[in-house]
C-alpha cells in the first residue's frame, strides 16, 4: 500500500489509513516531511499549490476521516 504522511495531531486520520492497510507517518512541519505517497495536513495555506515536492496534499479541515481516508485512496489507487 501507499506511504502517507500525517500532520500531527490527525490521529484518527492516521489510524483509520492504517485501517485501510497503508503506511503511516505522522509529521509536524513541512521540514521534517517525511518521503511519502501523499501528505494530509490541517490546512493548505502553508503549503504552496496544494502540492510539496510533488507530494499531493489532502486538506483535512472540514472533512470527515472518511472523506479525508477516500481522498487519500483516490490519490494512491
Amino acid at each position: 500500500m501507499a506511504k502517507i504522511a500525517v500532520e500531527e495531531p490527525l490521529t484518527d486520520i492516521k489510524q483509520a489509513l492504517e485501517e485501510k492497510g497503508h503506511n503511516v507517518e505522522m509529521f509536524k512541519n513541512e521540514e521534517n516531511l517525511p518521503s511519502c505517497d501523499c501528505c494530509v495536513a490541517r490546512g493548505t495555506e502553508d503549503l504552496a499549490d496544494n502540492q510539496l515536492n510533488d507530494v499531493p496534499v489532502v486538506d483535512a479541515t472540514a472533512r470527515t476521516v472518511n472523506d479525508v481516508v477516500s481522498k487519500v485512496e483516490n490519490i494512491v489507487k
